[in-house]
Parts: structure tokens; sequence; C-alpha cells
């Protein structure tokens, strides 16, 4: 966790901490009183979370980014430009 930072904190200085998060891709914690913490990151940083859960949330895919890591730790790989990759 980037920082730790009470509600309190979090209200005043809103825009700051937002702008801090979106431009240096921080994740900051958010206390209040006797309640669990919250966590704010930009919606880009999320997205990024949910696919890397998506492409590790079974076996296959577990195992398939395993065999292309291995591939292409030993060479075997393709550099493409991107446009040269979106047309397959």
């Amino acid at each position: 966790m980037d920082q730790i930072i009470t509600y309190s904190h979090m209200r005043q200085n809103l825009s700051s901490i937002m702008d801090d998060i979106l431009d240096n891709h921080e994740i900051v914690a958010v206390t209040r009183g006797n309640r669990p913490p919250v966590v704010m990151m930009s919606l880009e940083d999320f997205k990024g979370y949910e696919e890397t859960a998506h492409l590790l949330s079974t076996q296959a895919n577990r195992d398939a980014l395993s065999r292309s890591i291995e591939q292409a730790r030993g060479g075997a790989y393709e550099e493409k430009s991107l446009n040269e990759a979106d047309k397959g």
C-alpha cells in the first residue's frame, strides 16, 4: 500500500490525492473510525488488477502463461509492431 490516510485527511485533500493516484499509480487506503479501510486507485490500475485476476483464475490459464513465459525465456518469440500484431 502506497499510503494509508484518514477519512478526514482525504476529505480535506481529495483533489490532490486523486491527482497523485492518477499521476503516480498510487494506491491509497482510507481509514475511518472503527470501520474497515477502503482502497482508492485509478480505474486503469483497477482494470489491470481485474485482468491479472482473470488470467490467473483457472489452472489452464496459469499453465498457458507459464508455458509462454518459459518459451520467451528460451528465446522462442517474435517481435512485432502493434500494427502487425493486430493483423494476426
